[in-house]
């Protein structure tokens, strides 16, 4: 029986002795949570896989549709208030299709920023997944160049 215990305790205190190696994986969050994260606020996912002017790009455009949801919302309510204090008649009448116009507008600027809060949460679940591709694959063919071997490119294009 000590033997048994001599024998199963060697490896422990054996390792114990082994200086641990240092993890070279690189620690990022999962995908999904990146995406939560810009789900959460427009921008956070961008700015946590490290593309800030990505992040800048979605946190104004984002705002920029939000700012237009709500100006349309105003003018809109604007018109309803002078559909009601006006008498019926042709006035009231511009007025009301005023009132259709921005609610239209509205329900559109809505549209594009459900559009593009669905996009940054895409774009921010693609780079965190993509992440580590480099540190797996390694650089792409035409980013590799051998040591000592001279290159000079040149391109022209003409478009008509």
């Amino acid at each position: 029986m000590a033997a048994l215990v001599a024998a199963v305790g060697a490896p422990a205190s054996a390792a114990a002795d082994a200086p641990a190696r240092a993890d070279s994986t690189s620690h990022r969050s999962a995908p999904y949570k990146v995406m939560l994260r810009s789900a959460v606020v427009p921008g956070w996912g961008q700015l946590y896989n490290h593309q800030f002017i990505k992040a800048a790009l979605v946190a104004a455009g984002e705002g920029f549709i939000i700012y237009k949801t709500l100006d349309e919302l105003k003018l809109e309510n604007e018109a309803i208030d002078r559909v009601a204090s006006l008498p019926a008649g042709p006035d009231q009448d511009l007025a009301f299709e005023e009132q259709t116009v921005h609610y239209n507008r509205k329900i559109s600027w809505i549209w594009w920023g459900v559009a593009a809060h669905l996009l940054s949460m895409a774009d921010a679940y693609v780079d965190a997944h993509l992440s580590t591709f480099e540190d797996d694959f390694g650089p792409p063919e035409g980013a590799r160049r051998r040591a000592g071997d001279p290159e000079i490119r040149l391109a022209y294009r003409v478009r008509f």
